[in-house]
């Protein structure tokens, strides 16, 4: 094969989950160039290279690359999907594995029925039928318009869904939708949480975010403010993404996800991560990433309380 098109047969697959696609695509690029200058060795690993600075004390082992699975890391892309479990795929041969609780599922071709519902989505998409497939069971469609429906409540119909968000528990939800009244097509915010006035007119252009603190919806600009429209942190226009941001539990800190580095607004960092999310373990919330272990050839995870 000739290396442009190994290059380009290499770059042609992204999750369109921004914060895995980014630390992927630095890995991808390692391969790459280790291809197109002949230093190519996709299936070795070394026991002896250190463990990179971003390893925990006790990391916990998310898959073994020796064993079943057989993939070299640097040709690996993860999601993360909403019950905890992982899509793994190939990018050298596009096969599709799944591990849930601990247990590797496939392989699995992409059209293999197996891994229907696995499929990988853009969080922060506002195209009404890619809410309709994530939020299946939440958001549907009647006719031309569209329902919400939560906790044995239907909201609507609407004529438009311009935002949506959810919280990881999926009990709570906030969006901003269109209605008719009369001959103008007008926003609304709609929402089954109690007490909460959130201004639509002088806030739009706003992301509503479900993913960046745990449980809880939070509004994205030029800043993160909750949903009474206090805002939190002010952040750089390059943060200006839902998939990328994560606050802690007491809005004192943020993180934010850029090309394999975890920064925070307290100017610390962590290197060589990818595949960063919130989790709760036990009552508390976690911030947990992944890194690859050269050590033991294996995806390893840590988590920071958050």
């Amino acid at each position: 094969m000739k290396k442009s098109s190994l290059f380009l047969l290499a770059i042609s697959f992204v999750f369109t989950n921004p914060a895995i696609a980014q630390g992927l695509l630095a890995k991808v690029t390692d391969s790459v160039r280790d291809e197109l200058t002949g230093n190519s060795n996709s299936n070795s690993y070394s026991t002896q290279e250190a463990e990179p600075l971003c390893a925990c004390a006790q990391p916990e082992l998310i898959f073994d690359l020796g064993g079943k699975l057989k993939i070299d890391y640097k040709e690996l892309g993860i999601l993360t999907m909403d019950d905890g479990s992982f899509l793994l795929r190939d990018e050298a041969s596009d096969i599709f594995y799944i591990i849930k609780a601990g247990v590797i599922q496939g392989p699995y071709d992409r059209d293999d029925q197996k891994i229907a519902g696995y499929e990988s989505f853009d969080l922060s998409s506002t195209d009404q039928d890619d809410m309709v497939t994530r939020y299946k069971g939440i958001i549907s469609k009647s006719g031309e318009k569209y329902l919400i429906t939560m906790g044995g409540k239907t909201y609507g119909p609407y004529d438009d869904l311009a935002d949506f968000a959810v919280t990881k528990s999926r009990d709570k939800f906030a969006a901003i939708v269109y209605v008719q009244e009369k001959e103008y097509s007008v926003p609304k915010f709609v929402t089954n949480i109690p007490n909460v006035t959130f201004d639509v007119l002088n806030t739009l252009g706003a992301m509503m975010c479900g993913s960046i603190k745990y449980d809880e919806i939070l509004v994205v600009t030029d800043r993160i403010m909750d949903l009474q429209g206090k805002t939190l942190f002010t952040i750089k226009e390059e943060m200006y993404d839902c998939d990328r941001l994560f606050v802690n539990t007491t809005n004192t800190r943020f993180g934010f996800y850029d090309y394999g580095a975890l920064i925070f607004s307290d100017n610390t960092s962590l290197q060589d991560v990818f595949n960063p999310y919130l989790l709760k373990v036990d009552k508390t919330v976690y911030l947990a990433y992944m890194y690859y272990s050269p050590k033991r050839n294996a995806i390893m995870q840590c988590k920071i309380p958050f």
